[in-house]
């Protein structure tokens, strides 16, 4: 993003030549493919769920080492659990803990939390996180290092800050969703595909143009209509994006003409497999994991000197996700992250709701109707002399709110790119 820099992607190595100053780089690890052809294709789904146990036991094990006492980052949902499930087997005493926000219920996961707590017999602590205040995002701007569209970095900071006065180390959940399956948009994109694919492009195109043309940005299922001109024999639609390509134009107009460069960029990592779901997690788990859900995890943690450890992302685990499970038990218009629940029914008390699926994340967009974010957001994107994006498109986004429009992870995103570019003096 900063020209003259360039990052080292994931899976890469670098060496510098003193004597000359000439850089190599090179990959020394990749994603293996998925062979239907192969035996182990054929693996009964039992011999998998028992791979799969023994791989992340052995993982948890692995990174339960550590000259200080190791807890577990317990949401109460499958991921975590498992986590939690597998270190109970190591050691004798296992920390768990699990943070509320008072005041939010929709977004409390105590209960699922303590259900599992309870089973396992772990020494749980139940935190209360403190109200998040604008005042951090100029923090956070500076600790990111780039900006990102993500504002679970702030519930990821507070969490952390919390357990970082109970211990030093910690196990989460991160990677299996893009491994197994786990985002509800798989499911959805899956249905959508089947429907889709019954009606010719031809007339599927003019729904999808329609949509981006009369609908406003953050129009309840907008996004799901511009997915009807995807190919999704060779692409996946953008759906959790924030700007299409005419948002952007507009949102730029003050600038002049510049080029649009995401869409070919996006175009270029598109993995070439055949296999819908396939496609989709590899591209999830080559972008969105190292590019947002690791580097939020890591800086926010890290801010508060806590360190997070992914046994899901094992590279044994991954290799086993990827080059021996199939898309049936992963993700179906029906069901997600089949092979994990199969475990999980194993492993769990009945009661465990194996169905729920809760992001972790903070009511942005009702905080943005009438609070000090909504104002603070203003001042940031509306009051400044030298403002980047277009004031009009900014305000119809800000006002979008008060009619029930999606835009509060988009206003997020357009305020810490600005904040960014203030904390580290950025010019344009």
């Amino acid at each position: 993003m900063l020209e003259g820099f360039r990052k080292l992607p994931p899976a890469h190595a670098l060496s510098y030549d003193l004597s000359d100053g000439s850089v190599r780089i090179w990959r020394y690890w990749d994603i293996p493919s998925l062979d239907p052809d192969a035996p182990e294709a054929a693996e009964p789904e039992p011999a998998l769920v028992d791979r799969f146990e023994s791989l992340l036991a052995d993982a948890v094990r692995r990174q339960m080492v550590a000259d200080v006492p190791v807890g577990v980052l317990l949401s109460g949902g499958v991921d975590s659990s498992l986590v939690t499930a597998m270190a109970v087997r190591t050691a004798s005493t296992v920390r768990t803990f699990t943070v509320r926000f008072p005041g939010h219920r929709l977004y409390d996961e105590t209960e699922h939390a303590r259900l599992i707590a309870r089973h396992f017999g772990t020494e749980h602590l139940e935190l209360d996180a403190a109200e998040a205040s604008v005042d951090i995002l100029p923090r956070l701007a500076r600790q990111f290092d780039e900006p990102m569209v993500d504002s679970s970095m702030i519930p990821t900071y507070l969490v952390s800050r919390l357990i970082r006065e109970h211990c030093t180390v910690a196990l989460g959940g991160d990677g299996g969703d893009e491994l197994f399956g786990g985002y509800p948009l798989y499911s959805r994109l899956l249905w959508t595909a089947r429907l889709a694919n019954r009606i010719p492009r031809v007339l599927r195109r003019p729904v999808a143009r329609s949509a981006t043309a009369f609908l406003p940005v953050g129009f309840k299922g907008r996004v799901w209509l511009q997915v009807f001109a995807t190919d999704f024999r060779r692409s996946i639609p953008v759906v959790a994006g924030h700007f299409d390509r005419p948002t952007r134009r507009r949102l730029l107009a003050a600038r002049g003409l510049w080029p649009l460069r995401s869409e070919g960029i996006r175009a270029e990592t598109m993995p070439r497999v055949p296999d819908l779901l396939q496609r989709a997690t590899r591209m999830d788990f080559e972008t969105y994991l190292p590019e947002d859900i690791l580097v939020k995890v890591d800086r926010a943690s890290m801010l508060n000197s806590l360190e997070v450890r992914a046994p899901l992302l094992d590279h044994r685990i991954v290799e086993f996700a990827f080059g021996r499970v199939p898309s049936r038990l992963k993700t179906t218009p029906d069901a997600r992250k089949i092979l994990l629940r199969r475990l999980a029914a194993r492993l769990f008390p009945p009661t465990f709701d194996q169905r729920r699926k809760q992001g972790f994340s903070i009511p942005l967009s009702s905080w943005l109707r009438n609070s000090p974010w909504r104002e603070m957001f203003g001042d940031v994107l509306l009051s400044s002399s030298n403002g980047l994006f277009d004031r009009e498109v900014v305000q119809g986004l800000i006002e979008g709110i008060s009619r029930g429009h999606a835009n509060g992870e988009r206003l997020f995103g357009l305020v810490m790119f600005d904040l960014w570019r203030r904390e580290y003096g950025v010019s344009i």
